[in-house]
């Protein structure tokens, strides 16, 4: 496949949701460290900002995700690989949505 939204001929989705994915796998990470920690703000900023960072160059990562999925051959096996991690996107976003903890916004969760 060819990516429609490429630089140099380097497709731009796989390389831009490596930083969100880590973001989000800090943030998770800090949770537990300021929960270990007796709650520490300090944690509890890092797990905030983080997850916040991080939910925002998921959707910046995305844009090249779509551009990608809307130029897909029909009928193709990458349209249909396309097509089921679609399928697993929603669940995930409102996992990230609906979590709890430090970066849910509340202070002594």
């Amino acid at each position: 496949m060819h990516s429609k939204a490429s630089i140099a001929g380097h497709p731009l989705h796989p390389a831009l949701v490596a930083l969100p994915i880590g973001l989000l796998v800090w943030s998770f990470v800090a949770d537990l460290i300021y929960i270990a920690s007796g709650k520490d703000p300090t944690w509890y900023d890092i797990s905030f900002y983080s997850g916040l960072a991080g939910i925002l160059t998921a959707m910046f990562a995305a844009l090249p995700g779509v551009v990608d999925y809307l130029t897909l051959a029909k009928g193709t096996n990458v349209n249909r690989h396309g097509t089921a991690a679609r399928r697993y996107e929603r669940p995930c976003r409102r996992a990230v949505h609906h979590r709890g903890g430090a970066a849910s916004g509340r202070r002594g969760a």
